[in-house]
């Protein structure tokens, strides 16, 4: 599997996942080098006397072929356990005091040494990998001292600052690439945003040139049946007020729905309520004050933009049919963990309702409102407005869904949540 491959296949799993591949190519080249040292250095030891440094060097392969195996499938697993991580820094140090102690492949031993500092400083934060790169490097040279008193190469004097300054050079290279996986990950959100916006903007046409006014048809050729039949004293006539009523609901969710794919195809979520409430006064004539508070930076989430476009519209629907209010408010509070919204009206308000009241009562929409807020953990509380007239309905989505609250109690009162 290719980096570019593993990029998009990790693009809906989040930020992290896409900065954890972006430096996929990275690590297996590295763990491709230290393979190779290894071969290097298990043909060097075989051939010339075999020791427990071979041991060693054999049980050093499956802490660089692993990762390279199995990165693509599992990166979280090399990146983020420390166990591995620690595991592969003793078994380093174990190579290299032991290469150090038999004197054999100085030049190899330090390279693997410095190619281990690379892997690290492209895994580790900074501080880390090049404490890491320090320590082992110092051992490397603490063990070949002792083994080989007196000795004074250069190669294994440069050690440490070499191995400091690679893992430095690493690290710089691992927050490169994942300041680009990162930026690929924006680029991902944003151009779907985008098209999820162009498909709701197509989709709203399309119903609006067909399923709407087909329904708009119906709907009057339905009310023209049933004057007739009423003209005509038909003992069908009830039927047709029936089909009638179907006729007029059916037209009225489709321009709902409507209203909310066009709200929604706008990129930023004050946008999408600012045209909800536009196009609900334009169809009844209510005033609508309308306040939205936060920072505008738009939905990142279509599920959560369409039920909070929902709600709000539910909620205006309510007061068109059911308060005979003369004006509406709306506020609109977005915060980054979450949204919270408060429609208030000066109409009659309402009684004090449980569950089944609000159902005989055609208070259908405030029973959809509570149970889509459950869905995400939220919560929904009727009031008083401080006019002391009408109702105010505060609804309160968390960014982040939930785990679902348990069915809503029935309220006592007409200021405790539901």
């Amino acid at each position: 599997m290719s980096s570019a491959d593993l990029t998009a296949r990790l693009a809906a799993r989040g930020p992290g996942s896409l900065e954890t591949a972006s430096i996929t190519g990275a690590v297996q080249f590295v763990c491709d080098a230290r393979l190779a040292t290894l071969a290097a250095l298990v043909v060097l030891e075989a051939t010339a006397r075999p020791s427990p440094l071979l041991v060693v060097l054999l049980l050093a392969i499956p802490f660089s072929w692993l990762p390279l195996r199995y990165w693509a499938a599992r990166p979280q697993l090399f990146s983020d356990d420390r166990r591995f991580l620690l595991s592969d820094a003793l078994m380093t140090l174990v190579v290299a005091g032991a290469a150090g102690a038999a004197g054999a492949g100085n030049a190899l031993t330090a390279a693997y040494v410095l190619v281990s500092a690379a892997l690290l400083g492209i895994l580790l934060p900074r501080w880390r990998a090049l404490a890491w790169a320090v320590v082992v490097s110092a051992g490397c040279l603490l063990a070949g001292s002792i083994a080989t008193p007196g000795r004074t190469a250069p190669e294994w004097l440069l050690l440490v600052p070499a191995a400091a300054f690679l893992s430095h050079l690493s690290g710089r290279l691992g927050q490169a690439l994942r300041r680009q996986g990162r930026l690929a990950g924006e680029l991902i959100e944003l151009r779907t945003r985008k098209a999820a916006v162009g498909e709701r903007a197509a989709l709203a046409r399309e119903m609006h040139d067909s399923l709407a006014k087909t329904l708009h048809g119906v709907r009057m050729l339905t009310e023209v049946l049933a004057e007739r039949l009423h003209a005509d004293g038909s003992a069908h006539a009830g039927t047709a007020d029936v089909i009638f009523d179907a006729c007029d609901t059916a037209t009225r969710e489709a321009r709902e729905v409507l209203g909310g794919l066009r709200a929604l195809a706008r990129d930023q979520l004050g946008d999408a309520v600012r045209l909800e409430a536009r196009l609900w006064h334009e169809r009844t004539g209510i005033p609508v004050d309308l306040q939205v508070q936060g920072e505008d930076t738009g939905p990142t989430d279509a599920e959560a933009s369409w039920r909070a476009i929902r709600i709000l519209g539910e909620l205006l629907e309510n007061i068109h049919r059911h308060a005979g209010a003369s004006r509406a408010t709306v506020t609109v509070r977005l915060a980054p963990d979450a949204l919270d919204l408060v429609v208030a009206d000066d109409g009659r308000g309402l009684p004090p309702l449980d569950h089944d009241a609000l159902a005989l009562g055609g208070h259908y929409g405030l029973i959809g409102v509570r149970e889509r807020a459950a869905e995400v953990g939220g919560c929904v509380t009727v009031s008083v407005p401080p006019g002391g007239t009408g109702t105010q309905i505060h609804v309160h989505l968390p960014a982040v869904p939930q785990q679902p609250a348990p069915a809503p109690t029935i309220p006592t009162g007409r200021n405790q949540p539901s």
